[in-house]
């Protein structure tokens, strides 16, 4: 892996680079958040789905997920994890949406195409943002391990908070349930406008080398090359 030039960080870089620890432990905060998730199963059977069409339902999203994942991983990678943690956040919140005003099974596929987007773009992002903003920082070692655990404990407090929440929220009806989980959306994407791009501590190769790497990761060596070579 390159090393960064710290000559290249200047003191208002640093400066504003190290806001990004504490903005990404709020963006893990937000995008954790569990309000709807405890009461989901009986909220998708009070629009009239069954246990199939549920299992049905979170197999798609997983499936998606799994396709999302390398091509999301590119993207993020040649367009910077800032933008990818912006685009995957607009989706968080536009899933969001989409559930809020949910009355089918198909309504309910498009919230979670939709979610998938943004884990997938999310995934990954913000810990490959966190470690290179702490590398152009020249932090050390237990310094980034005390971020990268600032982090997962965020997301963990997140569930258990929100989990009780949604609890509580779900005695008077779903609506403020999903009213609650929709503001908690809201978050990251606000937040993903504040961060600042670090310097890249590995730069990605041209487009080409990067497309035969994923190419070569779904054909045999010999067709991704023939593919390739047109």
């Amino acid at each position: 892996m390159a090393a960064i030039n710290q000559a290249d960080v200047d003191d208002e870089q640093r400066r504003r680079l190290a806001k990004n620890p504490g903005r990404l432990t709020a963006v893990a905060f937000f995008t954790a958040a569990l309000v709807i998730f405890p009461v989901i199963v009986p909220f998708f059977q009070s629009l009239g789905l069954s246990m199939t069409d549920i299992f049905i339902l979170e197999a798609m999203f997983a499936g998606f997920v799994v396709l999302l994942e390398v091509p999301s991983g590119y993207l993020a990678d040649m367009l910077g994890r800032k933008l990818a943690l912006i685009l995957g956040s607009a989706c968080w919140l536009l899933s969001h949406l989409f559930l809020l005003f949910a009355t089918d099974f198909w309504s309910l596929v498009l919230f979670e195409f939709t979610a998938a987007i943004a884990v997938a773009l999310i995934s990954g992002s913000d810990i490959a943002l966190l470690y290179d903003s702490l590398l152009a920082l020249d932090v050390d070692e237990p310094t980034k391990l005390r971020a990268m655990g600032r982090v997962q404990s965020a997301r963990s407090w997140s569930q258990a908070i929100t989990a009780i929440l949604g609890g509580m929220l779900v005695i008077w009806s779903f609506e403020p349930v999903l009213v609650a989980q929709t503001l908690f959306a809201a978050g990251p994407f606000v937040l993903a406008f504040t961060l600042v791009e670090a310097p890249r501590s590995d730069p990605s190769d041209d487009h080409r080398t990067n497309v035969r790497n994923v190419t070569e990761m779904f054909l045999p060596r010999d067709t991704s090359e023939i593919c390739l070579s047109r």
